[in-house]
C-alpha cells in the first residue's frame, strides 16, 4: 500500500476530558497516575448534527470577509475555525495570507508555528522564534517553546519558560502539570510536589 503523505490523513474528532483538575495524593507513581488522568481523555466520532458549530462561525467569517477580507483578526478567526475542525492544510494556507496582513502579530506568528511545527518542523521553529521576537513574554509561544525543548532534554530551560508563564498565569493547570514533570526529569522532587499541590486547590 503506497500512502499519500502531501495528504492529510488526520481524522475529524472531537476531544472531551473531565472538566475537574485532578488531585495526586502525594505517594502514588507520578507517572502512573499522570497516564490514569490522560486516559480520561476521549475521542469521539466527528458527528454533522452535534458538531455544525464549526461550519455557521465559517460561513458568517465568510460573509465578513466579503467586507474585509485583509483583515488579519478575521483571517485569524477563520484559521482557527479550520483548525478546529482539523482542516488544517487550510488553517495554515489562511495563516500564511494573515501574517503577510499584518507581519507584527506575534499572536499570529505563534499560531502559525502551531502548525508548521507538525506539517513543517524546521519553517515552524522559525515562526516560533519570530514570535517570540516580536513579543517576549506570549504566554502561548512560551509554552510551545518550553515544550519543544522539553522534548530536546533542555529542561532546565524548558522550566524557565514555563516559570515566565506561571507568573502571567498562575492558575493555568497545564503549566503547573508542565513544571511538575520538568521538576520530575531535573530531580527535583521538591518542587514536583508543590506544583502538584497548587493542582490540588482547584
Amino acid at each position: 500500500t503506497t500512502i499519500d503523505f502531501s495528504a492529510s490523513h488526520a481524522p475529524v474528532v472531537r476531544v472531551t476530558a473531565p472538566q475537574k483538575a485532578p488531585k495526586w495524593n502525594g505517594k502514588t507513581d507520578l507517572t502512573t497516575w499522570f497516564k490514569e488522568w490522560c486516559n480520561k481523555i476521549e475521542l469521539h466520532p466527528f458527528d454533522e448534527s452535534r458538531d455544525k458549530n464549526t461550519d455557521a462561525a465559517l460561513a458568517a467569517i465568510t460573509r465578513a470577509k466579503t467586507y474585509e477580507s485583509d483583515n488579519a483578526d478575521v483571517l485569524g478567526l477563520e484559521a482557527e475555525c479550520l483548525y478546529s475542525a482539523s482542516r488544517f492544510e487550510e488553517a495554515l494556507d489562511v495563516l500564511e495570507k494573515a501574517v503577510t496582513v499584518d507581519s507584527k502579530s506575534a499572536q499570529l506568528w505563534c499560531d502559525l508555528a502551531t502548525l508548521r511545527l507538525v506539517l513543517a518542523p524546521a519553517r515552524g521553529t522559525q515562526d516560533l522564534a519570530r514570535a517570540l521576537l516580536l513579543d517576549p513574554d506570549l504566554p502561548r509561544a512560551l509554552l510551545l517553546r518550553a515544550s519543544l525543548r522539553s522534548g530536546e532534554g533542555q529542561f532546565e530551560d524548558a522550566i524557565s519558560d514555563l516559570r515566565r508563564v506561571l507568573g502571567q498565569q498562575p492558575q493555568n493547570i497545564e503549566v503547573l502539570f508542565a513544571l511538575a514533570n520538568a521538576y520530575k526529569a531535573t530531580k527535583q522532587p521538591t518542587l514536583m510536589t508543590q506544583m502538584l499541590r497548587r493542582i490540588e486547590r482547584f
